[in-house]
């Protein structure tokens, strides 16, 4: 009884073609190794991350994210992290800054699917992965949307952990700004908060900012100064600095408070007047007002300091601010009150 299956069909070939089709998949794959992410090249960052360390820890997050609901199809939010970025392998990291529209960089990368699939065929999962790539594309499952999610989570949390080495030349704000408010699901925004969070703790997490003693403050504001003046994320610094770090200093210590506020508003200046002003307004609302409504309690050095700083952040923002009473303004121009002029009433001490 003769047979119909050609020479061709016998498994010795078909394992052959098989094996030769992964082979050259996986050296096409080889680039996703070796290319840099096209964002942290234009931002100076030094030995950014390659395609694929994106894609692997894409697709960690994948796996633990979709254990934390059982709407989520693990496996397949597993193979769409796999597969998100596979295109990459031949056109690159097109990003919106290459000069490339979204429809010819769809076409480009849809063009390197269809090779792929026809490279693997059905026997090595061609068919599956291209449609993998298109359902995450489209973005319309609700595990495409965690992954749509999860790509920008692992962008901005490489962000956070490039801003804490300093390995950047040029503000990475912009991988934060464009993610904001963009979030598909509770797990995305859940997590995109928690790295928020940390980005603004990163940078002074082996500092306590409760401190009592002169040294100490303007110590802390001297090494503030110098990271502020240094390093990429000025803005979200001082933000760190307005926002968590003054709260917690007691309002009547003047000289933490004005050692912190220091290098806040001499490196605000360089960020344009908006910031300028904000940070001038921070020291009147801690330092110069308290100082103006209870000048029992004021400090010789942090008023001394604080005159000049008053003055700077003026000029900076185009305006003045005047509104002290003639002890304090004084006082501020760093004419020390004699002891004599000072009587004890209860616990408090005031002007005679």
């Amino acid at each position: 009884m003769s047979s119909n299956k050609s020479p061709d069909d016998s498994p010795a070939n078909n394992n052959s073609s098989s094996a030769a089709a992964a082979i050259d998949f996986l050296t096409l794959t080889r680039s996703l190794k070796t290319t840099k992410r096209t964002g942290w090249v234009m931002s100076g960052v030094t030995n950014p991350e390659s395609i694929a360390d994106h894609m692997y820890r894409m697709s960690l997050m994948a796996m633990i994210a979709s254990f934390s609901n059982e709407s989520f199809d693990t496996n397949r939010c597993i193979k769409l992290a796999l597969i998100h970025d596979l295109a990459e392998a031949k056109v690159g990291d097109i990003t919106p800054h290459c000069g490339v529209s979204e429809e010819d960089k769809y076409k480009l990368e849809l063009g390197t699917m269809e090779q792929i699939q026809s490279m693997l065929g059905p026997l090595l999962g061609g068919d599956e992965i291209i449609e993998l790539w298109k359902e995450y594309e489209e973005g319309s499952t609700t595990e495409a949307k965690l992954l749509k999610d999860l790509d920008k989570i692992e962008m901005i949390l490489q962000a956070q952990e490039y801003e804490a080495e300093g390995s950047a030349e040029k503000s990475l704000e912009q991988f934060f700004t464009s993610t904001e408010g963009k979030w598909r699901t509770e797990i995305g925004r859940a997590w995109a908060e928690e790295i928020v969070s940390r980005r603004k703790k990163s940078a002074y997490e082996c500092l306590s900012y409760k401190c009592d003693h002169c040294a100490y403050g303007i110590s802390v504001g001297i090494l503030l100064h110098n990271f502020l003046g240094t390093k990429s994320n000025t803005r979200n610094s001082i933000d760190y600095v307005l926002e968590s770090i003054l709260p917690t200093i007691p309002k009547d210590n003047y000289i933490d408070l004005t050692a912190n506020l220091i290098p806040v508003m001499m490196v605000s200046k360089e960020l344009g007047q908006a910031e300028a002003r904000r940070a001038r307004d921070f020291f009147k609302e801690y330092v110069a007002d308290p100082v103006k409504m209870n000048k029992e309690k004021v400090h010789y050095v942090a008023a001394v300091i604080g005159r000049p700083l008053l003055v700077y952040a003026n000029a900076a923002v185009g305006e003045v601010y005047d509104d002290l009473s003639d002890d304090v303004e004084w006082l501020l121009q760093g004419n020390k009150l004699p002891t004599s002029t000072w009587t004890q009433r209860g616990d408090r001490h005031t002007l005679d």
